[in-house]
C-alpha cells in the first residue's frame, strides 16, 4: 500500500507502464480484458496495477474504471510484449499488443455496475471472451494467478463462473476460498485469517465466490442476464453465484489463483464514498452495509408469501440482536440492527425484481444440490478450528530453540535446588 499516492490516476498508470521492466517471459491472451475499478482512495491501486502488468500472461485489455471523476473521456495507451516460445527460436517472435483504457465510471452504484458501464463506452473486441474483474485494492499475489485462472477454465471448460482464493493484503492470512449455501445465507468455512497452507486447495466446486478477481465468461453474463446492482457491492457476488448455480451452471474456485484483497470498505480503511480514512482516525465501521447485503439476500431467498413472516421475525430477531450489541458495547451496531426492519421497506420493489429474476432463471433448488451445502458436520469442523485459532491466536508458540533452553533453566533450577535441600540435611 501506497500511502502517498498521486491523485492523478492518469500519472500513475503512464508512470507504471514507462517502468514496466521488459521480458520475454510473459505472453498475452487477448481474449481476456482485465478491469479494475478505482475509488477516490488510490493508496492500493498502484500495487494492484503493478501486480496485473508483471503476470506471465498479460490480458489483452486492461481497463481502468476511474469512479471518482478523474477521467472525463476515454484515453488509451498500449505497449507491445515479444513472447519468447520455448525451445530453439527460429524465426523472429510476433510482437503482441496490450491496450490499456482509462475511462470514467462516475455513477456506478456497485462494483459490477462500475464494470458494466466501463466496458460499455468502448469497443472491447470480439475476440474477448471473458473479463477478469479486480478491486483496486486486490492485486493478484503472484506473477501466475491469470495463468491459473486459464489453466482451470480451459480444464473446466463447462465453468461458468471461475474464482480466486481470497487472501489479505500481505498475502499470507486466508479471508475465503469459495462459499458454501447454509440456509438463506453463504459461508466460506474458512477461519478468516488463518494462515494458507494450502489446506483448503482441494475445493472445486462451490455456492459461490468473490467477484474480486473473478474470470467472468461474457457468455455467462448475457445467459443470466448480467449481475444485479441492487444488492450492493458487499452482496452483488453472492447473488449472481446462486443464480448460475440454481440455472445449472457452475461456479469453481482456483485455489492456485491467489489474490490479496485488503477488503478496503470492509474493513473500515475506506468510506462508503470511497474516501481513505485517515491513518489517526477510527476505522468506518461496515457493519450496517453488509448486513443489509445479508438481508437483500435472505428476503430474496424465500417465496414473496414469505415475506410477511419473514419481516415480523426480524423485527423481533433486530430486538434482540440490538440487547446483544448493547452488552457488546457497540451501541452504533445496536442502532443498526434496530433500523434494518424498516430499511427493508423501501428496498420491497428491488427485492421483487430480484426474486423473479430467480425464480425465471432457476432450475432447480439449494436443497438439490448437497455438494454445495455447508452441511452440519463441515459447519461443526470449521467451528472447531475457529475456536483452535482463536486460542492459538492469544498464546505464544515457541521454537525448537527455546523450548530446549527452557528445559535446560528447568534442569539447572531443579539441580541448584537439590543441592541446596542435601546440604541443608548436612547442617
Amino acid at each position: 500500500m501506497n500511502d502517498n499516492a498521486s491523485s492523478d490516476i492518469q500519472g500513475i498508470v503512464t508512470d507504471l507502464l514507462n517502468g514496466r521492466p521488459y521480458s520475454h517471459r510473459q505472453d498475452v491472451d487477448s481474449s481476456v480484458a482485465a478491469v479494475i475499478t478505482v475509488q477516490e482512495d488510490l493508496r492500493f491501486f498502484d500495487s494492484t496495477f503493478e501486480a496485473v502488468l508483471w503476470q506471465r500472461i498479460l490480458p489483452g485489455t486492461i481497463v481502468v474504471a476511474d469512479c471518482a471523476r478523474r477521467v472525463s473521456q476515454p484515453m488509451q495507451l498500449t505497449f507491445d510484449v515479444i513472447p519468447s516460445p520455448a525451445g530453439v527460436i527460429t524465426t523472429m517472435p510476433e510482437n503482441k499488443t496490450v491496450r490499456v483504457i482509462l475511462v470514467g465510471a462516475d455513477h456506478a452504484v456497485s462494483f459490477a455496475d462500475a464494470v458494466r458501464s466501463a466496458i460499455a463506452q468502448f469497443d472491447i473486441g470480439a475476440e474477448v471472451r471473458a473479463l477478469w474483474m479486480l478491486h483496486d485494492d486486490s492485486r493478484p499475489a503472484d506473477d501466475s494467478c491469470l495463468e491459473a485462472m486459464l489453466d482451470a477454465w480451459k480444464n473446466t471448460p463447462m465453468a461458468s463462473l471461475l474464482g480466486a482464493k481470497q487472501l489479505d493484503w500481505p498475502g499470507r492470512g486466508l479471508h475465503d476460498v469459495g462459499m458454501y449455501a447454509d440456509g438463506h445465507k453463504v459461508v466460506s468455512l474458512v477461519v478468516d485469517g488463518e494462515p494458507d497452507q494450502e489446506q483448503y486447495d482441494g475445493r472445486s466446486d462451490v455456492f459461490a465466490v468473490s467477484l474480486a478477481g473473478a474470470l467472468v465468461p461474457l457468455a455467462t453474463l448475457k445467459a443470466w442476464d448480467g449481475i444485479d446492482p441492487w444488492f450492493g457491492t458487499f452482496g452483488e457476488s453472492r447473488d449472481f453465484c446462486r443464480r448460475i448455480c440454481l440455472g445449472g451452471g457452475r461456479v469453481v474456485v482456483v485455489p492456485q489463483a491467489r489474490i490479496a484483497h485488503a477488503r478496503a470498505r470492509f474493513e473500515g480503511l475506506r468510506l462508503r464514498n470511497g474516501h481513505a480514512v485517515d491513518d489517526d482516525a477510527e476505522p468506518a465501521d461496515s457493519y450496517l452495509a453488509v448486513r443489509e447485503a445479508q438481508l437483500k439476500y435472505a428476503y430474496t431467498d424465500v417465496h414473496r408469501t414469505w415475506w410477511p413472516l419473514l419481516w415480523l421475525w426480524s423485527i423481533v430477531l433486530a430486538l434482540g440482536l440490538g440487547v446483544r450489541c448493547l452488552a457488546a458495547k457497540q451501541p452504533y451496531r445496536a442502532c443498526c440492527e434496530l433500523t434494518l426492519p424498516w430499511r427493508a421497506l423501501p428496498g420491497l420493489r428491488g427485492a421483487w425484481r430480484a426474486r423473479a429474476r430467480i425464480r425465471r432463471q432457476g432450475k432447480v433448488s439449494a436443497k438439490a444440490l448437497p455438494t454445495l451445502q455447508a452441511g452440519a458436520a463441515r459447519t461443526r469442523q470449521w467451528r472447531e478450528r475457529q475456536r483452535a485459532f482463536l486460542d492459538q491466536r492469544d498464546t505464544v508458540i515457541l521454537g525448537p530453540l527455546a523450548k530446549a533452553h527452557l528445559r535446560r533453566r528447568l534442569a539447572r533450577r531443579w539441580g541448584m535446588a537439590a543441592a541446596a535441600a542435601a546440604i541443608a540435611f548436612v547442617w
